[in-house]
């Protein structure tokens, strides 16, 4: 199996079970303006390349040479949207060359939620004809102008596709972030001192939580009692002293449970080691809890319009759940030499825990900080329009974490920040995207050789759906191949 990312924004899947090929188109949710001529984007064979004077560009988006008058702009050209623009500075460079700047009435309603008004008319030069057409001022645009699918329909210009670069993989966009930025240097100050402040506080903050207990639930009483796997000398090592470190900080205790189940060490990303444990076989004789988690599409597009983001990392932050005193006699585990040892904390794995713990979290911080302050699981976001806001709603998350006994880890918090990683997307001003590390991981995936393993691609491409058009439609070959009657 095949899987290629292109900066053409398209995933390609042979599979050789069917001999189909599966085109992941990889675009925003709106699509070519119908009033552009079907050749926009495209140097078609037999009516010759673009005009030598069009001066077009890629950095990565297409950019041509325009003039107003004898001043020369770099003006984006722009598929989805809708009208023109100019930002700020190109309006005030056209005002101090004496151009007089006519007012419209009316306003343009932006893909945040926000107004501009203001359109000028413009005289604007594209090749050798000049085009008087209305342009918006928009403050925020990075471009000094935009060239909407309303001019570029006029124009009636074509450009060449973009030079193919194999080994340079540009996730794709959807929507916008608004003016998501990095703090001034004056705010910047105000933010260092705010936060050496209020984290010297958590010093104090000893857990577990009070607020909560996590209990499990069993449809089928009998102990499970499973051999212990044996490892390597240098493994064991490794599990030793993370039994050592979890025994003095109060994680494990030790126990005369009829129960024991297999130990499981898995590579974290810092390098680090967390011990977990195998409890497959406990989570099929338990009863799920149906506490619902947050949409992660609903998450991000909450996101749009806000200028001041922060995220918000609880350290180890199941172990800082209570294990209810029935249910700690089902997690032990065999140590050789050690003895048999039980979890005083939830720990991870356990197909319930994270229900209990984004309940936790929702208690904690309330509906009442919403729509400014989202959870999902261990991560907080907090957002905000203006800075002074931002720093009264991290002093009440941050009071409101305290009093339910939780503690952060400063190393993984960010605090306004200009761009943020978050559930396999990237936000930044220009937008919310692919994770390219997330995306690799799909361009490497090996070729399914049976169902469940073709269930899991399904599962793991569905991820990155919102950006892909008619999704379903699309996997239906491989969506076929799950079904039983398929061979």
């Amino acid at each position: 199996m095949l899987l290629e990312v292109q900066t053409a924004r398209t995933y390609a899947l042979p599979l050789q079970k069917t001999g189909q090929e599966i085109l992941f188109s990889m675009r925003t949710r709106r699509g070519l303006d119908k009033r552009l001529p079907s050749t926009a984007g495209k140097c078609q064979a037999g009516r010759g390349h673009q005009h030598p004077d069009l001066c077009l560009k890629y950095t990565p988006r297409p950019h041509l040479n325009v003039h107003i008058r004898h001043l020369r702009y770099a003006a984006l050209l722009d598929t989805v949207s809708q009208i023109s623009f100019i930002n700020e500075h190109t309006a005030a460079q056209l005002r101090r060359e004496g151009y007089n700047v006519a007012q419209h009435e009316g306003q343009v309603q932006l893909a945040n939620g926000s107004t501009a008004d203001i359109p000028v008319r413009l005289p604007v030069r594209i090749q050798h004809r000049t085009y008087h057409h209305d342009f918006t001022v928009l403050p925020a645009l990075e471009s000094p102008v935009l060239i909407g699918t309303d001019l570029w329909a006029r124009t009636g210009i074509t450009i060449r596709p973009p030079r193919r670069h194999p080994t340079i993989r540009t996730a794709p966009t959807c929507g916008t972030a608004g003016e998501l930025a990095p703090c001034t240097r004056q705010e910047q100050e105000r933010l260092q001192e705010f936060l050496t402040a209020e984290l010297e506080k958590f010093t104090a903050v000893q857990g577990p939580t009070t607020t909560t207990s996590h209990r499990i639930r069993l449809r089928e009483p009998t102990p499970i009692k499973q051999r212990y796997r044996p490892r390597n000398p240098a493994m064991q090592a490794i599990i030793d002293r993370e039994v050592e470190e979890m025994e003095a900080a109060g994680v494990i205790e030790s126990s005369h449970s009829a129960w024991s189940l297999p130990v499981v060490i898995v590579k974290k990303k810092d390098g680090k080691h967390r011990f977990c444990i195998d409890f497959r076989r406990v989570n099929d004789v338990t009863e799920k809890d149906a506490y619902p988690l947050p949409q992660v599409t609903a998450t991000l597009d909450k996101l749009r319009g806000e200028r001041y983001l922060t995220t918000l990392d609880l350290k180890n932050g199941y172990w800082q759940v209570p294990l209810d005193a029935e249910s700690r006699p089902i997690t032990a585990f065999t140590i050789p030499g050690r003895g048999l040892f039980q979890f005083t904390v939830m720990p991870f794995g356990l197909h319930s825990a994270p229900a209990t713990f984004q309940r936790l979290l929702d208690t904690t911080l309330g509906p009442a900080l919403k729509p400014h302050v989202f959870v999902y699981l261990d991560d907080i976001i907090i957002l905000s329009r203006t800075f002074d806001e931002h720093l009264e709603l991290l002093a009440e998350v941050f009071r409101r974490l305290r009093d339910a006994r939780l503690r952060l880890n400063p190393e993984k918090c960010r605090f306004c920040v200009g761009q943020l990683k978050y559930l396999g997307h990237v936000i930044d001003r220009d937008g919310i995207r692919t994770d390219p590390e997330k995306v690799s991981a799909v361009a490497n995936w090996p070729e399914p050789t049976t169902i469940k393993q073709v269930r899991q691609f399904l599962k793991m491409a569905s991820w990155y759906r919102r950006f892909i058009t008619n999704f379903s439609s699309i996997a239906a070959p491989l969506t076929q191949l799950t079904r039983k009657d398929a061979c």
